[in-house]
């Protein structure tokens, strides 16, 4: 009599008399126990009062001895009007919902450990109140489920963020929050936020896996959720012409080292060339097999490249370029495995497809993730990897496809109408 004891109510499903009569349970506190001889009528009455059918008492010191693990649920308020029990509560928890997937070289970039961490999915936060928020992150892969996770950083910009962070941010800044990773199908976290924004980012634990997912946000105040997206767009030109210095026939290679070098495959083109002086695309197969020096960039000089390379310079219809066009594909192509290179340092000529949207940056094209996924899918090998000729031939085809979009924005607000004719004609052209 006197002491304090921590006591919770837990229900036994498998009994519906009063008072857990029937209960499992047989230990302190429970309705069989002589534990209740030190408690006084009064009081036992009253918390005997307090239990519904199939209820019953455990000392919290049980409770942690007796269980390992505790899995709270959190309803929200369209589920919790079901709950009778529930109705009259004031607080209600608000839910917002996002479903999306891992996709490899897309989307799947893996936890904070790995440098391809910002391609995964960013979701904005932006809480109006100071309240609790509850991050579920469940996985739709029940057989052989990922391990999966989540971080989350504040932003201390303008709310006008609606792009991707890019690599550069998660180096600068800590992360706010960690969730535990675990291959189980379902990781949230429970936490505190201040009025503010937050970018959520929910990742597998490896890169390249696989998944679809689902976030949702409980939240007890005001706050909004939206996902991220890079805008498609040329930064920097990807196909440049080459400067004056660089341009005209052999009287004039000596103007660039870049051109220089083109300029000694002059004699082999003529050899090739018609009475214009122009190629086709098997004659450019064939000048690409004895100019391009090992068979790393060899794999370049292929017919489908070379179809390519005549679609992207042909202005008039006729599948033939000149030795000036010609030489603007050498310069570049030039340019692209050195950027190719730079990705690839650990495993020569091999790029992994995470890596793929940096290198396509920095040629000069900001990708949004539909397209990124076309992309993927037209050129990821088996493995997971690509080669030097499917990045030439991705780039290629993106510079193609800007030009044809390019050559009828006549308002230049990014929006076109389009003739069916013309529009096959500039599908066919990519």
């Amino acid at each position: 009599m006197g002491d304090l004891v921590q006591l919770i109510c837990l229900k036994d499903t498998f009994s519906s008399k009063p008072f857990g009569d029937k209960t499992h349970f047989l230990g302190d506190w429970s309705p069989s126990s002589k534990t209740w001889e030190r408690v006084s009528q009064v009081e036992r009455a009253r918390l005997v009062r307090l239990l519904a059918p199939g209820e019953f008492w455990m000392s919290f010191a049980d409770f942690e001895e007796i269980f390992t693990t505790m899995e709270v649920v959190y309803l929200d308020t369209e589920t919790a009007n079901d709950e009778e029990m529930l109705k009259s509560r004031p607080l209600h928890w608000k839910m917002k919902m996002h479903q999306g997937q891992w996709k490899r070289g897309v989307t799947a970039g893996g936890c904070r450990n790995h440098e391809s961490f910002h391609i995964n999915p960013q979701l904005l936060i932006s809480v109006q109140e100071r309240q609790d928020l509850v991050v579920a992150l469940n996985q739709h892969t029940a057989v052989e489920p990922k391990v999966i996770g989540f971080t989350m950083y504040t932003w201390d910009g303008d709310y006008g963020l609606s792009e991707c962070l890019q690599k550069d941010f998660f180096k600068t800044h800590v992360s706010f929050l960690n969730s535990n990773y675990g291959n189980t199908r379902h990781v949230s976290y429970h936490t505190h936020l201040e009025p503010g924004h937050y970018v959520l980012i929910p990742t597998t634990y490896e890169p390249a896996e696989e998944a679809h997912f689902t976030v949702r946000i409980l939240g007890t105040g005001a706050f909004r959720l939206s996902c991220l997206e890079t805008q498609t767009m040329i930064l920097l030109d990807p196909f440049p012409a080459l400067k004056s210095s660089e341009a005209g026939g052999a009287e004039r290679c000596s103007g660039g080292q870049k051109a220089k070098s083109v300029c000694q495959y002059e004699p082999v083109y003529m050899q090739l060339a018609d009475e214009n002086k122009t190629i086709n695309c098997f004659e450019l197969h064939e000048l690409l097999e004895a100019c391009l020096p090992n068979d790393y960039i060899k794999g370049c000089a292929n017919i489908d490249i070379c179809r390519q390379v005549i679609a992207l310079q042909d202005r008039s219809g006729s599948g033939r370029i000149t030795f000036q066009q010609f030489k603007t594909f050498m310069v570049n192509l030039k340019a692209w495995q050195g950027v190719f290179k730079m990705y690839t340092k650990e495993k020569a000529g091999i790029l992994r497809a995470e890596r793929l949207r940096d290198a396509l940056c920095d040629i000069g094209f900001q990708l949004s993730t539909d397209i990124m996924n076309c992309l993927i899918q037209r050129y990821i090998r088996k493995d997971g990897t690509l080669r030097l000729s499917d990045f030439v031939s991705a780039v290629i085809h993106l510079t193609t496809a800007f030009n044809q979009f390019h050559l009828k924005n006549y308002s230049q607000v990014n929006v076109i109408e389009v003739h069916l004719h013309d529009w096959i004609k500039s599908i066919l052209s990519c």
